[in-house]
């Protein structure tokens, strides 16, 4: 019995101590859960970071290309600039020229000779006044380009900034997932750990409880003997006393009331 007991009193203390690493091992398995979803929405992040990066570095390779189609437009522009004939005459001059030669045509009176040499210099001054027109279109041209360069300069510094700014917090995003690669490591390494500790100590409780169950096994058998031991113990006490009796009787003696029910159990039980 005593040995029950202590078997008893080591199962119910290992039974404990499963109980304990149990709840440590699934409170680790939830951290390590709570990590895994963690790092899912991290990676998740990441990835559009990247896409983002990518996205942002096509943009800035069109930029750079339009931005190397505006140059050439510039570096035409120039030379068509030089190649235009640049008047002597101011533009507001020429005009004057024009309008008092056209005035005198209108109002003087002139000869066939005096207007051709007239018309001729109106034809020479327009000449000059288209060359102005044009270098002011080519002016224009040119600011307006000028215009677009620095535009795409400026969208192309601002692109780069969003992806300097991406590429930061990428980084800050990769050192988190890695930070929390090794904290799930950890947590998982310490929760095998108890589920190893767990197995061991769950087949050591179920060792015993094997060895308990042979022991009351041991002990039942063992009381079931004794029981029988008394029972023929009994018998015997019982069969002696109805001998007793009998022959008591066969003598012609009195015998008591108890002898003859001892008489009567006996022929019951066979044992006379």
């Amino acid at each position: 019995m005593s040995k029950l007991r202590e078997v008893s009193a080591r199962r119910r203390n290992l039974l404990e101590e499963i109980r304990r690493l149990r709840k440590k091992r699934d409170e680790l398995n939830e951290d390590a859960r709570r990590i895994v979803e963690e790092l899912k929405a991290l990676r998740t992040g990441y990835r559009r970071l990247r896409s983002e990066i990518s996205s942002l570095r096509d943009k800035l390779k069109e930029e750079y290309a339009r931005l190397k189609e505006v140059r050439d437009l510039i570096q035409r522009a120039r030379l068509k600039m030089e190649k235009v004939a640049k008047p002597k005459t101011p533009l507001r001059k020429l005009k004057n020229r024009m309008e008092e030669l056209e005035w005198v045509l209108q109002t003087s009176p002139t000869d066939l000779e005096m207007e051709r040499r007239i018309a001729s210099e109106i034809a020479e001054l327009q000449v000059e006044v288209k060359a102005h027109e044009k270098i002011r279109e080519l002016k224009q041209d040119l600011m307006r380009l000028r215009a677009v360069r620095e535009a795409i300069k400026l969208r192309i510094n601002s692109i780069k900034s969003r992806i300097d700014e991406l590429k930061d917090e990428r980084d800050r995003v990769r050192q988190a997932i890695t930070e929390l690669e090794e904290r799930y490591k950890a947590v998982r390494e310490r929760a095998d750990g108890f589920h190893h500790a767990l197995v061991e100590k769950l087949n050591e409780a179920k060792t015993l409880r094997a060895e308990e169950k042979v022991i009351i096994e041991e002990l039942k058998q063992m009381e079931l003997e004794e029981r029988k031991m008394a029972e023929e113990k009994a018998k015997a006490v019982l069969a002696e006393l109805a001998r007793r009796a009998l022959d008591k009787l066969r003598n012609g003696g009195k015998v008591t009331v108890e002898e003859l029910k001892a008489i009567a159990e006996a022929e019951d039980m066979g044992v006379i």
